[in-house]
């Protein structure tokens, strides 16, 4: 079977080395690479290289398309284009998933070709196709978790290593986890999508991941670690959603976990999701979030489904969703003011605290 990968930036090297040296996929070609620059085209075979999508999308012999270059429109494009043309797409864009779904998700069937997007969540755990079969017998409750390794790394190396903000984003730099400009990551946009992609699959509709709260940990400072920490909490970037007869309370929000809390124990890159469901009752995920093989493994996962004939599990769009905050629900609040001063509130409404926020420099919600 013959391939094709769009983008050869950390994911798209890590595809390409695992199909070259896994023996299993001794059968699997790379036939051509699309990325725009040339002088990568010293890390792959003579041909490979191609700047022009055209090249991929007519072959007919390239059979599945990996999709990873993380653009917003032009992803978009490709990956609908290739569906069209009758080819499995397997991606890890978030982005364009949480917003294209159920269209991607429609031209698939049609074409009878597979979207596979298992890496869009949770990097190289194994989420998306068990959270696709639970939902058939099940009805999901809510799901909590840690859902970006990016920020869950900085957030450690704070706690743990006594860090200030700038020398824990420059370390995950260092390591890969973060991106150049980590906007996305910080202000808790990539949770909001990932969180979105849950919901959607499981209350089984559309939700408009432009209307999601997030608040993300770009201003905390290491005063607000410690203040905390001696409390016995820590701090995570947690993404959040609960469903009420499909009334879907969904946020993205820092959230102080007491030393107890299973969700304090997942460090470093790692990520760690809860779903709540009427007949499994409690599931836990858990695993690496992050990273250029764990990722690049579970778009690896998706490609082995399709070559063995299990990679048809389609979303299902069958309930009209609403996003709707429960204002009434109380909780207690670390806050940072605008002028520095810290406190702990009592327990509050969501309203009351949202009355606060032009005030607040940065807040955790304690459970």
């Amino acid at each position: 079977m013959e391939v094709a990968i769009l983008g050869l930036g950390t994911i798209g090297i890590g595809i390409y080395e695992l199909i070259d040296k896994s023996e299993y996929l001794k059968d699997i070609k790379v036939k051509k690479v699309l990325d725009k620059d040339k002088s990568k085209e010293s890390i792959l075979k003579p041909g490979q290289l191609t700047d022009n999508f055209e090249e991929i999308v007519n072959d007919d012999e390239i059979k599945i398309i990996f999709e990873v270059m993380g653009a917003k429109e032009f992803s978009y494009m490709c990956i609908k284009r290739s569906l069209e043309n009758k080819k499995h797409v397997i991606t890890a864009n978030k982005e364009v998933i949480a917003l294209y779904l159920d269209e991607l998700t429609k031209i698939a069937k049609t074409n009878k070709v597979s979207l596979m997007y298992e890496a869009s969540v949770g990097g190289g755990i194994f989420l998306i196709t068990p959270l696709l079969e639970c939902v058939k017998i099940n009805e999901v409750k809510n799901i909590v978790g840690i859902l970006n390794g990016t920020t869950n790394y900085i957030l450690t190396k704070m706690s743990r290593e006594n860090l200030d903000f700038s020398e824990a984003l420059k370390l995950a730099q260092q390591k890969g986890f973060a991106e150049a400009n980590p906007t996305a990551d910080l202000e808790g946009l990539d949770i909001v999508r990932k969180i979105t992609i849950l919901s959607m699959i499981a209350y089984k509709g559309i939700l408009d991941v432009e209307k999601v709260y997030h608040f993300g940990i770009s201003n905390i400072e290491y005063c607000d670690i410690i203040f905390l920490k001696e409390l016995g909490y820590d701090i995570k970037l947690i993404g959040s959603s609960f469903n009420n007869n499909n009334s879907i309370d969904i946020a993205v929000e820092p959230v102080a976990v007491d030393n107890y809390n299973i969700l304090s124990g997942v460090n470093e890159e790692f990520n760690g999701i809860f779903i709540e469901a009427s007949v499994n009752d409690k599931l836990m995920y858990y695993g690496k979030g992050a990273g250029r093989y764990p990722t690049a493994n579970a778009l690896i996962n998706d490609m082995i489904m399709i070559m063995e004939n299990k990679g048809n599990n389609y979303f299902t769009n069958v309930n009209k969703l609403t996003i709707k905050e429960d204002l009434d629900k109380r909780s207690e609040y670390y806050i940072r003011f605008n002028n520095g001063n810290q406190i702990i509130t009592d327990e509050i409404t969501r309203q009351e605290f949202l009355s606060q926020l032009d005030n607040i420099k940065f807040y955790a919600r304690i459970i």
